[in-house]
C-alpha cells in the first residue's frame, strides 16, 4: 500500500477533501485515567464530518500479559472493516488528546503494513478552533470486508530488548517525560517504579 499523501496533512488540505472518494477519517482519541475525560462521549458531542471513532483504547492483544501490547493483525483489521474501511482506502487520523493519541494509530496501522495513512497536523483542536465544520450525529457506517494485515513490523520483543543489552546493537529512545525516566517514586501511568531501561536515551514526545 504506497501513501500517496504526506504522513502529515494540513486541516486547509482535510477541508478540501472530506469528500473524496477511497478517505476514512478516523478520530484516535484516547485519554489517560487521570485526565477524567471520556473518548467516545467527546465524538458523539462533536467530531469532523464524516469521522469514525476508532476505540483505540480497545484496540490491544487481550491474549498478551503486556499491557496495552499492540493489537494482533486479525484484530486490528477486523476494526477496519466493522468501521467501512476498505482495503484501498486511505485513513487520515486525528486525536484531541494530551498524548498525541493517533500518533500510536499511525504506528499500529504502518506496523502490520497499511502505509496509506496520514495524521491531520494540529488535531481537532486545529480543526475547531479553526472554525471548520463540525457534527456530531452519529455518522452511517457500511462495513467492508477486512483487510489482510500482516504481523507487525519494526517491533521489538522483550527478548530482543534484553539482547541488546550485551550487544548495544540499536539505541534505544524512550519518549516519556523526564521525570517518569530519571525521577524516583512510583509511575503515574502504569504503577511501576520511575525509571528506564539501561543504556536508553530520553527524547519526551512532547519536545519533538
Amino acid at each position: 500500500m504506497t501513501n500517496p499523501i504526506p504522513d502529515l496533512v494540513s486541516t486547509e488540505w482535510l477541508a478540501a477533501n472530506l469528500s473524496a472518494p477511497r478517505f476514512a477519517i478516523l478520530d484516535a482519541s484516547h485519554h489517560l485515567p487521570a485526565a477524567g475525560r471520556d473518548a467516545a462521549a467527546e465524538f458523539a458531542d462533536g467530531h469532523i464530518p464524516g469521522a469514525r471513532f476508532l476505540g483505540l483504547a480497545s484496540l490491544v492483544d487481550q491474549t498478551s500479559s503486556v499491557p496495552a501490547a499492540l493489537p494482533r493483525p486479525e484484530q486490528l483489521a477486523e476494526r477496519l472493516g466493522e468501521l467501512g474501511v476498505a482495503p484501498n482506502d486511505t485513513i487520515i487520523l486525528y486525536d484531541d488528546s494530551m498524548i498525541r493519541t493517533s500518533a500510536r494509530a499511525w504506528f499500529m496501522l504502518h506496523a502490520c503494513g497499511w502505509d496509506k495513512v496520514a495524521i491531520l497536523d494540529g488535531g481537532l483542536a486545529k480543526w475547531r478552533g479553526e472554525g471548520r465544520a463540525m457534527e456530531g450525529s452519529a455518522p452511517e457506517i457500511a462495513p467492508a470486508s477486512p483487510a489482510p494485515l500482516a504481523p507487525a513490523r519494526s517491533v521489538r520483543s522483550k527478548a530482543q530488548m534484553l539482547a541488546n543489552l550485551d550487544t548495544q546493537a540499536e539505541q534505544v529512545l524512550d519518549a516519556r517525560s523526564a521525570d517518569r525516566v530519571f525521577g524516583s517514586g512510583t509511575d503515574p501511568v502504569h504503577g511501576g517504579p520511575n525509571g528506564r531501561i539501561p543504556g536508553a536515551l530520553n527524547l519526551p514526545f512532547t519536545e519533538v
